[in-house]
This record gives C-alpha cells, sequence and structure tokens, in this order.
C-alpha cells in the first residue's frame, strides 16, 4: 500500500500496434512488458480509437505492409499530431521513409530489432527524437547544405550560380544569357569553379554534382 501523500506512479506509454499479423504482434512486443503499456489495433481506424485527442505519451506502431501505406501515415498524424507514429516491418524503400518523415512520422523499426533497440527508439521517439536510419537522416540534411558547402569550398554568388547551371550541361551561350554577363565573363567563372573544386573540364563538374545527388 501507498503511503498517504506519496505520488502515484506515473502510467506506462501506451504502444497501439496496427498489424493484423499474429507472428508481428508477438515479435514487436516481446521485450515491452514492464516498460510499456501494449495495445494491438487491425487498422488504422481501430488505432485512432485507442487515441483520444490530446493524449501525449502514445506511440502508435504502423505495419509497412500496410494498405496504401502513406495516405495511412497521413491520415494517423494529422488526426493525432500529439502522438509518435513510428513504422515497423521490412524497409519500403528511402522515398517512402522521407515522405513519412515530412508527413510527421518519427521512425522506422526494421524487422528482426532485438527488445532494447526497439525500447531505445521507442522511448526516444516519446522524447521527441527520431529513429530513422542515420544514412536517411544524413541524406536529408545533406540536401539543405549547399553543395559547396559539403566540400568546404567558398564560392562567390555568381560563382553558385555557374556551378548550379554547369550541373545541367549549360553552354556558355545559355548560361551568358540567363545570368546578363558576356560568354567572356562566364568563361573567366567557369575557370574560377574548375580550380576550386580542383577539376579541369566541363563534364567532371556534371559529373561530381550528378554523383552528389545519388
Amino acid at each position: 500500500m501507498r503511503d498517504v501523500g506519496e505520488p502515484s506512479p506515473s502510467p506506462l506509454p501506451l504502444v497501439v500496434l496496427v498489424t493484423s499479423s499474429a507472428w508481428s504482434q508477438r515479435t514487436l512486443t516481446h521485450g515491452l512488458d514492464g516498460r510499456f503499456a501494449v495495445a494491438t489495433a487491425r487498422d488504422v481506424a481501430e488505432a485512432l480509437a485507442l487515441v483520444p485527442e490530446g493524449v501525449e505519451r502514445v506511440v502508435v506502431l504502423l505495419a509497412t505492409s500496410s494498405p496504401d501505406l502513406p495516405a495511412a501515415v497521413r491520415r494517423l498524424c494529422r488526426a493525432r499530431p500529439l502522438m509518435a507514429l513510428v513504422l515497423h516491418g521490412e524497409s519500403p524503400g528511402d522515398d517512402v521513409l522521407v515522405s513519412a518523415l515530412h508527413d510527421g512520422c518519427r521512425g522506422w523499426l526494421p524487422d528482426g530489432a532485438v527488445p532494447e533497440v526497439k525500447a531505445r527508439a521507442l522511448a526516444a521517439v516519446l522524447r521527441g527524437e527520431l529513429a530513422f536510419p542515420r544514412r536517411l537522416i544524413a541524406g536529408l540534411l545533406a540536401q539543405q547544405i549547399p553543395a559547396q558547402q559539403r566540400w568546404h569550398v567558398q564560392m562567390t554568388p555568381r560563382e553558385s550560380d555557374v556551378l548550379r547551371m554547369l550541373g545541367e550541361a549549360r553552354s556558355t551561350a545559355a548560361m551568358a544569357e540567363a545570368l546578363c554577363i558576356s560568354p567572356v565573363t562566364v568563361r573567366t567563372h567557369v575557370s574560377a569553379v574548375l580550380r576550386k573544386l580542383g577539376l579541369r573540364t566541363r563534364d567532371e563538374v556534371v559529373a561530381l554534382l550528378a554523383n552528389d545527388s545519388s
């Protein structure tokens, strides 16, 4: 019995597992006992019914095999913005994971994740962190940083314009027209870009930019 005045223990965070697979229910809930309260739902509608609006400390685990996964992610994130949505199962591909992240998904647990990894990931998303593969997050961050900054190369604004157009394989005349400068000035900027990147030809610039964006 609790002493008078002793604070009540905090309720366990709720994990709602959205899957119709009994195997997924067993494997995903293994190792979570005592750390999380676990409920299961057969579909998105049942999951929403289990998570009242405005409730925090809730994680919804959505199977990547769910029908129309992108739509399910958007529906859950928009209907319950305070909960943490995490995908689980085989990778649906980086494009789908990136789209889910943009829609508000907090992470992805691949098949075979050991109980301790699952528990740490779920605790992290409840703290507001992300539980996506590092390479995916690094790729997203790289997209937000200009290429020359990633290469530790300083360029003038005009040189950055020329670099972008070189990546588009534009001719000297086309760059001159777009930038309202002479072809001679374009060639001067191209030479400066090549020198700073340690390259010799325009084709090498095109290849560098293509590899950087892949």
